[in-house]
């Protein structure tokens, strides 16, 4: 099985258990949108009208099953666009779509919930749930870093909206910085492999927009304080406002961290030619 991967909140754990090909589906920054512009409103940011784009078009030819998660608004609005697209228009041949929706409350209520997310994306793709503690050793080894944190450079943690690109990434090594990580965030191993992938997807920095900004404040300033930066960057694209909104708190959270923060917003999907 090809699985196409709108968003950034779908458990690859459940992906790799069920040995499917897992294909992220980008963007090109830049591209044309005359497709996907038919089919979606004005407030859809650059980069999902750019990703629609691209699944209309035949660049993702060949996938078998779409799954879109819903940190942010984006992959859902696009798993409803898709989703009509094949009850409306079955000639273009989009596959069958699939959204995982999992929820950041913290209740019992809620993580039963998630646990039926998870379940039911297994069912989607034919994972065995004896087979999640295999993937779950064998992604959790794949997070572990393995590059040497960089000498003589200034360290710069980045928070914000998600880069697929290089662009930020080169920007910053061009003015003498270097992005650092936090600590990986690890799905448990040795108990329910359902619940511990949930778990998981429960972190304040896997929440993208719906989670606590008070959680994720300080998620962000523990993972800057962690990864021993010496600033962090902000960084929020055009067309994500919602995510736009937990930067009051995590300023304060980075500053009581003793960590400077500068803000960009509202920028561009094409980064090509960014300078810091």
């Amino acid at each position: 099985m090809v699985v196409g991967v709108l968003g950034n909140g779908v458990p690859e754990e459940v992906l790799v258990a069920a040995g499917a090909e897992t294909i992220a589906i980008e963007g090109s920054p830049g591209g044309a949108t005359d497709l996907a512009d038919r089919y979606v409103e004005p407030m859809v940011g650059p980069r999902a009208r750019s990703q629609l784009q691209r699944l209309l078009d035949g660049t993702y030819a060949g996938l078998d099953l779409i799954v879109c998660s819903r940190e942010t608004e984006a992959p859902l609005r696009l798993f409803y666009s898709l989703r009509e697209l094949r009850r409306l228009e079955p000639d273009r041949g989009v596959p069958p779509v699939h959204v995982v929706d999992l929820q950041h409350l913290g209740t019992d209520a809620t993580r039963r919930w998630n646990a039926a997310q998870v379940r039911s994306l297994c069912a989607a793709v034919g994972a065995r749930e004896d087979r999640l503690p295999d993937a779950i050793a064998a992604c959790n080894e794949r997070r572990r870093p393995r590059r040497p944190a960089p000498e003589g450079r200034r360290r710069v943690f980045v928070t914000g909206s998600e880069h697929a690109d290089t662009g930020l990434g080169a920007a910053l090594e061009a003015a003498g910085a270097s992005v650092v990580d936090g600590p990986p965030i690890l799905t448990g191993e040795g108990g329910d492999p359902v619940e511990a992938i949930a778990r998981r997807y429960e972190h304040p920095l896997l929440a993208g927009a719906r989670g606590s900004s008070a959680r994720k404040a300080e998620a962000v300033a523990e993972a800057a304080r962690a990864a021993g930066a010496d600033a962090a960057l902000a960084f929020y694209l055009e067309g994500d406002d919602g995510l736009r909104w937990e930067y009051p708190e995590c300023r304060d959270a980075l500053e009581r961290a003793g960590i400077p923060v500068t803000l960009r917003e509202q920028q561009p999907y094409d980064l090509a030619g960014l300078a810091w």
